[in-house]
């Protein structure tokens, strides 16, 4: 099935793996006014919990920008990276992006920066789209905890009838430790 604004599925490939040969392909977009990271993500390095506004934010982004942490440096968000579908996070109330567990492998994971914010007509049919091919995350105001499971239904049945999946999932949106890429 070839969605627009996705790559095309192949069984014969992983989804992980289309999808970094997909963004490969695409042209990085650059912030501008968003800061929604800022808020939506959790940095263990700055001791910023997900949800809370970053004590370094500032109305011109960073003003710690030169020796920010290195989980800062490397995030990009979906719409960052340049995907068709996806609005702006500060205008559509949600971030999307791919989070990784060793258990689970990576995952999408939509973040609301506003309540219900996945929801609204268009980050609904994003997210839908993206479901088609991928189990997605929907995680609340605040990073606490998933509020559903959406993806091919029998991806979701299988790590859903897996306790383990769910808790090493849970606990790595809630803590985070996903996005840092400081394994040194």
């Amino acid at each position: 099935m070839k969605l627009e604004g996705l790559p095309p599925s192949n069984d014969k490939v992983p989804m992980n793996d289309q999808f970094r040969q997909y963004t490969e392909l695409l042209t990085p977009r650059k912030c501008g006014d968003c800061q929604a990271c800022c808020i939506a993500l959790g940095i263990p390095a700055i001791n910023k919990a997900p949800g809370d506004r970053c004590r370094y934010q500032c109305s011109g982004g960073c003003n710690i920008y030169a020796s920010k942490p290195k989980a800062c440096n490397d995030y990009l968000c979906w719409w960052a990276m340049g995907v068709p579908l996806m609005e702006r996070p500060d205008k559509s109330g949600i971030i999307i992006d791919t989070i990784i567990s060793e258990r689970v492998g990576e995952q999408v994971c939509a973040r609301e920066l506003v309540n219900d914010a996945w929801l609204r007509p268009k980050n609904r049919k994003a997210i839908e789209r993206i479901a088609n091919v991928a189990i997605v995350f929907i995680v609340n105001v605040g990073g606490l905890s998933i509020k559903k499971i959406l993806g091919p239904e029998d991806q979701v049945r299988s790590f859903i009838a897996d306790p383990l999946n769910r808790k090493a999932i849970g606990s790595a949106i809630t803590n985070a430790r996903l996005l840092e890429r400081e394994r040194a």
